[in-house]
């Protein structure tokens, strides 16, 4: 894959990030693969699709890093807005995860 200019870049680019001092991990997941990230002090970076979320007017992938996840709400810095973190309702969030193959990102130190 390449970057598409004004497109962003590929989520995958994040395995480019490993090092001898980094361990990344990109693949397809569920619910308790972000909350156990979560519980290990590790925040998911998740690829999303912005339709399912009401703070956006623009539909395109995206990728935002989850802070916190309740019953409810899921909580998050979107680097598309200026403010954060912002919450969406979960079933919001699963349904953009979801457009996007359920696909995050952890990057943890080793």
């Amino acid at each position: 894959m390449r970057t598409i200019v004004g497109a962003g870049t590929p989520g995958s680019r994040l395995l480019h990030l490993a090092s001898r001092s980094l361990d990344v991990h990109y693949g397809e997941g569920v619910i308790d693969d972000l909350r156990s990230a979560l519980n290990q002090g590790i925040p998911p970076i998740v690829l999303v699709n912005t339709m399912h979320f009401p703070h956006w007017q623009l539909q395109t992938a995206h990728a935002v890093v989850i802070t916190d996840m309740g019953e409810a709400e899921v909580f998050m810095n979107d680097p598309g807005v200026e403010h954060g973190p912002i919450s969406v309702s979960f079933g919001d969030f699963y349904l953009a995860w979801d457009e996007m193959a359920n696909l995050y990102g952890l990057i943890r130190k080793k």
